[in-house]
């Protein structure tokens, strides 16, 4: 990101670095590294994080916060009312709450040996924080600490939210249990949030525009004629279907490619049988789907529906109404605010260093992130995402030293462990940054 000319420093950023480099408004990095590591251990399902959601909202209560709890499932929110005098902007940070069906193989003292029963299919699964989100709540909660610390030296309300099930509808189903309505929390002025990556930590990466691409997920339910493995001439296999719509797919995709609106779409899962000897009666197969606008989205799942009619027809089998069923939707394209994303960009380059401040590439963009950030920004609130690197800088080098930067454990993976710091500290500071960007400081009282 080039913010050049970078402003000479002003009262305000003399402010911020104020406030979050003195030493007693700094939280005790040990204990939120302890709470950290708990985290890790303990993870749960999306829609499942009841005792992650207790464990926030008992250490938000312990900082003085005004806390709520089960807000669209195991949503937890958080309110810090520090105005004192005539109203300052409202700031919401966001983390979230969930981990992902893996089977964690990191090695560390703290890994998660969890299996949890999937409230899907029932079916017991390996569970791990491999999004990294315990240590987005992790980091939010520090940012908490210190504000409340330094709450003398400014003025506002910070919203800190932790949202459930963010493989799905979480931000939607909070917005729907009334999060600014019916909870009566203040309108934020701007809505924030911070993901981690697998890159050499301590750096912030910021990308203007189209940030993060919208996401949907399909599940095709592929139907079949089971029977013996050894008359297949008597059956449908579903198996084989699937097969076919995995590669029309892929060539689908190739055939649509514009460089300029660009767009994935990923077979995920193919699911189908249980016995050695028996064809299956039907096979279902998950599909992801992400691109940068609406319109190449619609023109995706348009397509998704003609190629899976085609295989079905040559197959001998019927599509159904139910053939194609959405599991997930971040609703629209993540777009960040130029202007929001300008303030904080030169709020970051005073506090950290130019240096320490890199753009987000487009692969990282669209293919390794999504979010629903701004289904928490109602019309006309402004929202602003950045990524933070939390590869430890030795493991970084070693890997780069060899050649094999393209076998760096990455998110989403059972050996993706973020370095503790210094992602906590960075991450902290980046948050309070962020905020006090928009929160009055001193000298603006």
């Amino acid at each position: 990101m080039n913010l050049q000319p970078t402003a000479p420093r002003t009262p305000k950023s003399a402010a911020i670095n104020g406030i979050i480099k003195e030493k007693q408004n700094r939280p005790d990095l040990e204990t939120l590294k302890r709470l950290y590591e708990k985290l890790h251990a303990d993870p749960e399902l999306s829609g499942r994080e009841e005792r992650t959601a207790h464990v926030v909202k008992t250490h938000l209560e312990a900082l003085g916060f005004r806390v709520r709890a089960r807000i669209g499932g195991h949503g937890v929110v958080g309110v810090l009312d520090n105005q004192r005098g005539p109203r300052g902007r409202t700031v919401l940070l966001k983390a979230e709450l969930d981990a992902l069906p893996i089977q964690e193989k990191t090695n560390l003292s703290y890994a998660s040996t969890k299996r949890i029963k999937d409230p899907v299919d029932k079916k017991k699964k390996p569970v791990m924080h491999a999004s990294g989100h315990d240590m987005h709540i992790t980091m939010v909660l520090a940012a908490a600490a210190l504000l409340q610390k330094a709450k003398k030296k400014w003025r506002g309300c910070l919203i800190v939210l932790f949202q459930p099930d963010s493989q799905g509808r979480g931000a939607k189903s909070m917005m729907e249990s009334g999060l600014y309505d019916k909870f009566q929390f203040p309108n934020p002025n701007i809505v924030l949030c911070q993901h981690i990556n697998n890159k050499s930590a301590g750096k912030l990466q910021l990308l203007r525009g189209n940030d993060l691409g919208e996401r949907l997920s399909f599940l095709i339910t592929i139907p079949g004629k089971g029977g013996h493995s050894t008359t297949p001439e008597g059956c449908i296999n579903p198996i084989l279907i699937a097969s076919s719509l995995v590669l029309e797919l892929q060539t689908m995709i190739q055939t649509l490619y514009n460089p300029n609106n660009p767009a994935l779409v990923t077979c995920v899962r193919i699911n189908a049988g249980h016995a050695t000897n028996e064809i299956p009666d039907k096979a279902e197969l998950t599909v992801e789907v992400r691109a940068f606008s609406g319109d190449m989205m619609k023109l995706l799942v348009e397509a998704i529906d003609l190629v899976v009619g085609k295989e079905f027809k040559n197959a001998g089998v019927l599509k159904k109404k139910k053939t194609i069923q959405r599991l997930d939707q971040f609703v629209s394209p993540l777009i960040n605010d130029p202007d929001a994303l300008h303030k904080i960009g030169v709020q970051f380059e005073d506090y950290f260093g130019r240096e320490q401040i890199q753009p987000m590439n487009l692969e990282m963009a669209m293919g390794k992130l999504g979010d629903d950030l701004a289904v928490l920004a109602r019309e006309g609130i402004p929202h602003a995402y950045w990524t933070l690197r939390s590869t430890s800088p030795g493991v970084w080098d070693t890997y780069e030293r060899d050649g094999r930067l393209h076998e760096l454990p990455d998110t989403h993976t059972a050996e993706f462990a973020p370095a503790e710091e210094p992602t906590l500290s960075v991450g902290m500071e980046a948050l309070a940054v962020a905020a006090l960007t928009y929160l009055k400081t001193e000298g603006e009282f």
